[in-house]
């Protein structure tokens, strides 16, 4: 398969650098299962956070565990509270069709919305808050070039990314992907054996990428540098 969905346990040691070093290739570089990753829609659209809790706001209050059952019916619980903010905001003058609903780590609803409505809806007692949906780009590091998350040799500044209180020692990570390039020098000795779902007779071993020929898909390669990636220029490191 061109670009198969490809499962890379990466073993979580202890420090990692980022990406593949070849160049970036855009939107168009990293082909899904249902072609060219779609270019992402911002015009008018909005975040609307609730204060009904998530599924994990009741995780939480239960002490960090739960069981399926109890997860069910959570989730249920916060579809059911989102529907009945939607009927009331709809009631109150903010008719409002959800484009992506949000119950897992937060309850909320994605939405094109008229910018008229966000007062009603900032006023309404059941909304948390109200968030436009904005291109984020990175800003400029002096002397340093932000590119595939790599410095340029020589540069005295890096980026230091960490989870407080955790360096991932002795954890497994499963990746979801495109293949990873196995021998990418800043992944020697953080990866696993991976598994192809797709072709389940090869391995997780990135493949060609059908749109930029001599290339191969680097997207997965990219996700398990910032993951358990190691000894990149100046230092940098994945997160664990």
């Amino acid at each position: 398969m061109l670009c198969a969905v490809l499962v890379a346990l990466l073993a979580l040691i202890a420090g990692g650098a980022g990406a593949a070093d070849d160049d970036s290739g855009g939107a168009a570089g990293w082909q899904g299962l249902l072609g060219s990753r779609p270019l992402p829609q911002l015009g008018g659209r909005w975040i609307v956070v609730l204060k009904a809790p998530s599924l994990a706001d009741r995780v939480l209050r239960a002490g960090g565990t739960a069981t399926e059952r109890e997860m069910r019916a959570w989730t249920t619980a916060a579809q059911d509270a989102q529907q009945r903010a939607i009927l009331r905001l709809a009631f109150h003058g903010a008719p409002i069709q959800p484009e992506q609903t949000y119950v897992r780590v937060l309850n909320g609803f994605a939405a094109a919305l008229d910018p008229r409505l966000i007062p009603a809806l900032e006023r309404d007692p059941g909304v948390a808050g109200v968030y436009q949906v904005r291109a984020v780009y990175p800003a400029a590091l002096p002397n340093a070039a932000v590119d595939a998350d790599i410095l340029e040799p020589g540069a005295d500044t890096r980026v230091d990314v960490s989870l407080p209180g955790s360096d991932g020692s002795g954890i497994t990570v499963a990746l979801l992907d495109t293949g990873v390039d196995t021998r990418h020098p800043f992944l020697q000795g953080r990866l696993l054996p991976g598994i192809d779902e797709l072709d389940p007779g090869s391995d997780a071993s990135a493949e060609q990428n059908p749109t930029q020929p001599g290339r191969p898909e680097r997207h997965g390669t990219e996700l398990a540098g910032l993951v358990v990636g190691n000894r990149g220029p100046q230092g940098i490191h994945g997160v664990a």
